[in-house]
């Protein structure tokens, strides 16, 4: 398996970049208003069949989701679903429903993110650029909620929990049912993550603790853009 590292630090620079160093506080702080935040720019066939099972159990609405395409020239075509897809029973009203919807929660066309989005979500629901098979890829998409001191969930390859974990970082078994990672198919892969995100969370001084080991391993490693290939 390949990996790949691609982390614009750039991407990572919030509008409130001052705070940044002092967001772990303030998202202990916070009283949560939603589950969970996920941000979808760019379209692409892993990040609109989260959208549709979202949509289809309920999730889109309570919670903080952003989708920045409009237009039917900008679904992608049906046929890139089938590695996905493990119920379609509601597809056709999805694409009405996804060709209508529009969420800016950045605020602005931008991939700078406000922080207060991450205060007031208990945890961060992660589409990763890629879920293919033979190659682990990681963005600025991974690292986002690292940096601020947000759990997360990984819609990425399999393995993608366990590489990190390999390099140090903590992930949350205690919140999710992290059975996804080793997932080979990627449509039991989200169907496990959807599940995931039916559940209340509650944060313990077990994950602040390890939140708090995630952002200071990330920025002991003075990153600032960085590609890897291994």
């Amino acid at each position: 398996i390949e990996i790949w590292e691609m982390i614009h630090y750039d991407r990572i620079e919030y509008k409130e970049t001052p705070s940044i160093l002092d967001s772990l506080n303030h998202y202990i702080n916070t009283p949560k208003q939603h589950n969970f935040i996920n941000l979808n720019a760019l379209v692409r066939p892993n990040k609109q069949m989260c959208l549709y099972y979202l949509y289809k159990n309920n999730l889109i609405k309570p919670n903080i989701v952003s989708c920045l395409w409009q237009h039917e020239k900008k679904i992608a075509e049906e046929k890139l679903f089938d590695k996905f897809v493990y119920d379609n029973s509601d597809y056709q009203q999805f694409l009405e429903f996804i060709t209508d919807f529009y969420s800016d929660a950045y605020g602005e066309h931008t991939f700078l993110s406000p922080l207060e989005l991450y205060y007031k979500t208990n945890f961060s629901l992660v589409n990763e650029t890629h879920t293919m098979d033979h190659m682990l890829f990681f963005t600025e998409k991974t690292y986002k909620p690292i940096t601020i001191g947000h759990p997360f969930q990984i819609f990425g390859t399999a393995g993608t929990l366990q590489y990190l974990r390999d390099q140090g970082y903590e992930t949350f078994p205690e919140l999710f049912d992290e059975s996804y990672d080793g997932a080979v198919n990627r449509s039991d892969r989200l169907r496990i993550i959807v599940d995931n995100c039916k559940q209340p969370v509650e944060i313990s001084s077990e994950t602040i603790a390890k939140l708090q080991h995630n952002r200071h391993l990330f920025f002991q490693q003075n990153m600032r853009r960085t590609v890897k290939h291994k």
